[in-house]
């Protein structure tokens, strides 16, 4: 059964309209994340920029920028399971409650961090052997094979991060019941896909770097990204509700 994107845009929108304060504060939290991290990583090293121009045998990626990489993964998981839980509370009328979001968002840190390893780990592994292949100047059938089954598993279980947030199962329950429900909507998960995961990164990549020279107008601009990020999260949420709705309508009409 299909999934009407152009109802789920609406409604998001009326979402984020409807709750201009939460849309304000979660995206200056996005916003300050980004900006304290690019300042750390300038402090960190400077010249690690210019290092993504080197030939691959002069690459040197330090211990240093790693560290704060995974640092600022982390703080992506923590933003990303707040607000998420936040849009949770909202839909379903809920006032805001901090201790519930911190007490779920504590019982599922691990279960988070396994999901993003499993759901993201085959596709950056792909990504990184095709990189570096092409960096060579050498075709790699390996590499482009890894790449397409990572982006296979991504698309079909990207979904998960949100059923275990949102639901009270574990996270080997999340990857079963939303890798059965996809084997059904392969379809609308990768328009899903294109939308969430290309358009409108596109659009905040575009947004952040028109002024990312200028020191003044940037963080401006970054936040005008974050507030696009936000939505982007208020949409995945929309989506998978209508997801999981298609899948219950299915189910009782092949009874």
């Amino acid at each position: 059964m299909p999934i009407n994107f152009t109802v789920i845009f609406r409604d998001s929108l009326n979402f984020v309209r409807n709750k201009p304060k939460f849309l304000l504060n979660f995206s200056l939290l996005f916003a300050v994340e980004i900006l304290v991290m690019n300042f750390l990583f300038g402090q960190i090293n400077p010249d690690f920029a210019a290092g993504l121009n080197l030939k691959p045998d002069e690459f040197n990626f330090p211990s240093s920028v790693l560290g704060l990489a995974l640092m600022s993964l982390l703080l992506n998981i923590i933003l990303y399971a707040f607000t998420m839980l936040r849009i949770h509370q909202i839909s379903y009328q809920k006032t805001t409650n901090w201790q519930a979001i911190f007490y779920i968002f504590s019982k599922k840190i691990l279960a988070l961090i396994l999901t993003m390893l499993i759901v993201t780990f085959p596709l950056l592994m792909g990504a990184i052997n095709l990189i570096m292949a092409s960096l060579q100047g050498s075709a790699s059938l390996t590499s482009l094979l890894l790449s397409i089954v990572g982006l296979f598993i991504f698309i079909r279980l990207n979904l998960t991060f949100v059923d275990c947030l949102v639901t009270a199962d574990s996270f080997v329950n999340s990857f079963k019941r939303v890798w059965i429900i996809g084997a059904r909507q392969n379809k609308n998960l990768i328009i899903f896909f294109l939308i969430n995961y290309l358009f409108f990164p596109f659009i905040s990549n575009n947004i952040a770097h028109i002024f990312v020279n200028n020191s003044l107008l940037a963080p401006i601009f970054i936040w005008l990204s974050s507030v696009i990020y936000v939505f982007s999260l208020v949409f995945t949420y929309r989506f998978y509700t209508c997801f999981m709705q298609v899948n219950s309508a299915s189910s009782i009409e092949n009874r």
